[in-house]
Formats: structure tokens, C-alpha cells, sequence
């Protein structure tokens, strides 16, 4: 791939892959998507998975979609990414699913560091049952109308970030918050 674009996976060109159980870290591009780089209206589905520890020097330390790649994360971890901007996700006319997963520790080096966690440009993500740093000063997580949608904001409480274990440590309040509908019977751990 020529384009520094996405040093853990590149989907492009209307691609769908299914990516299930994987953890994609350490991660470093010069330009954007370090983690996962997805253009040009592909629908990949996350499910499961840890995207941790990546760098970008531009947009979205753990993924970028953009150009209608509306994906669906189910039961992901996206932690501990670093990008200029849109450390943890950066959604560009893209309008992804997110469901169960949680967006900690990202953070942004650039102008707006209040979007670390999901940065949106011209997009509306559907997120759902999501633990969520609040980073977000217009707290466009939650919808109009008040509700949270199931989304919270409380520390994870991972057993050893530090060392790459995302699991969650016994009485995190990420245990049990989440939604059954859709989501897998097993989580990474085959529980």
C-alpha cells in the first residue's frame, strides 16, 4: 500500500470484511487511519476486537472511515490511540454502527483535543450501549431528545492497559451495561 495510509489494515473500494476477535496495535503511519484505514464506500464489520496503542500524524490513531464506509462495531475496544486529530475514531461522511464497544484514552494532539475520543466530520454515527470518555463539550453523543441511548461515562476499569490487557476488571461498570441485541454470544475471550 503506497500511500502511508493505515499500517495495521486498509480496506478500500467498496470492500466488506469481517474482522472477529483480532487486536491491531502499535500501529504508526505518517498520514492517517494508523490502526484501520477504510475509504471508498466499504461496509467492514468489527466485532470483538481491540484497536489500541496506534499512532497517526494526521487523522484517526485507531481508525478512519471515510467516503461512506458505514461500518459496524460490535463489542470492540478502541483505547489508548493518538492522532493529530480524532485520536480514537475519525468519521468522514461516514455514518457508522457502533454498538457495546468502548472509546478510552484516545487522545489528540491538535486543535481540538475535546474530539479525542470520536470525531465527526459530516456524519451522524448511530452509537449505541457505549462506554464513552466525555470529551465532547456539545455532548453529541447523546441525541436531542435527552436520552443516552444506553451510553456512559465511567472508567472501563482494564485489568493492565498499560501492559495491552483491555479486559475488564471484576466490578467494572462496563460488565452487564451493554445490549444482548446483536451482539455476539462470546466476547474475545470465547466467554
Amino acid at each position: 500500500w503506497p500511500y502511508d495510509c493505515g499500517a495495521g489494515i486498509v480496506i478500500y473500494n467498496a470492500s466488506s470484511p469481517t474482522i472477529e476477535s483480532c487486536i491491531i496495535t502499535n500501529c504508526s503511519t505518517d498520514r492517517v487511519g494508523a490502526g484501520v484505514y477504510c475509504v471508498g464506500a466499504s461496509n467492514p464489520e468489527y466485532t470483538n476486537s481491540i484497536i489500541a496503542s496506534n499512532t497517526a500524524a494526521s487523522l484517526g490513531g485507531g481508525i478512519l472511515l471515510w467516503g461512506e464506509c458505514n461500518a459496524t462495531l460490535i463489542n470492540c475496544t478502541i483505547a489508548d490511540n493518538t492522532a493529530n486529530d480524532g485520536g480514537g475514531i475519525v468519521c468522514g461522511l461516514s455514518n457508522p454502527t457502533i454498538t457495546n464497544c468502548i472509546f478510552w484514552g484516545n487522545t489528540d494532539n491538535g486543535t481540538y483535543t475535546e474530539y479525542a475520543q470520536i470525531r465527526r466530520y459530516s456524519s451522524s454515527p448511530e452509537i449505541t450501549y457505549c462506554c464513552i470518555q466525555d470529551d465532547d463539550p456539545d455532548d453529541r453523543i447523546v441525541p436531542y431528545d435527552g436520552s443516552t441511548n444506553g451510553n456512559i461515562d465511567y472508567d472501563p476499569d482494564f485489568s493492565d492497559a498499560e501492559n495491552g490487557d483491555y479486559s475488564l476488571s471484576l466490578g467494572s461498570p462496563g460488565i452487564d451495561s451493554g445490549t444482548s441485541d446483536g451482539a455476539p454470544s462470546e466476547d474475545i475471550q470465547g466467554t
